[in-house]
């Protein structure tokens, strides 16, 4: 097996999954006030020697961000392309009027995929290029998901937690705002960034093709 073949996986693995898992725990974390990892670590290896162990805290660490960011795709793919059509141009007419900027929108046709795959197969070297925009559009969605979690459990610390004071609300309310700000734009960024993959794709296949017919 050509172990060249497996380098765009593991790129898409580490920018698309571990990164945004990562950050999404690290939100997590924060915004509920909990220790996570120590928990995750004491599940994985009651034992006290093990817990002590690099090798060990690796191992639970790499799993837990790898996990985390694959359990975000399904999230993360809704935000990119909603599964109904028509709720493709609702969900970006909704984007429009939550940003100050606008942004462009629509579900990636068949025919482009199809391109795509006909790149990476017989131009390698032009589709070389179009996979690193692939896993940058799913981080950013990636953020985008993290940070409207990040909101969920702010919003409900606030609601739920009796003993916080006026003060203390007013602050994670204040950050929740901003998580949902950073979500809202980070999402634009995985709109646009998808948008710039379909077209990159079109007009790579297009000098391809056309590079193929001028061939003798």
């Amino acid at each position: 097996m050509d172990v060249l073949k497996l380098v765009p996986q593991v790129f898409f693995d580490l920018i698309a999954r571990a990164v945004p898992g990562a950050f999404l725990l690290i939100c997590l974390e924060a915004s509920a006030n909990k220790r996570m990892m120590p928990t995750l670590l004491a599940l994985a290896a009651p034992n006290a020697k093990l817990q002590e162990s690099a090798l060990v805290w690796a191992i639970v660490v790499g799993s837990a961000v790898f996990a985390t960011g694959h359990m975000m795709a399904p999230a993360v793919r809704f935000l990119e392309s909603p599964p109904v059509a028509t709720s493709v141009d609702i969900w970006a007419r909704m984007v429009n009027k939550l940003l100050p900027f606008r942004t462009r929108h629509q579900r990636l046709p068949k025919e482009r995929w199809e391109q795509y795959d006909w790149l990476r197969l017989e131009r390698p070297e032009a589709g070389a290029l179009v996979v690193r925009i692939r896993p940058e559009y799913a981080m950013y969605g990636g953020f985008a998901v993290a940070l409207l979690l990040t909101t969920a459990v702010l919003l409900a610390r606030v609601l739920a937690e009796n003993a916080l004071s006026r003060g203390d609300r007013l602050e994670l309310f204040l950050v929740a705002s901003g998580a949902l700000f950073l979500g809202v734009v980070m999402h634009k960024r995985q709109l646009d960034t998808y948008m710039t993959f379909g077209l990159s794709v079109q007009n790579f296949h297009k000098a391809a093709a056309e590079r193929v017919g001028r061939q003798p």
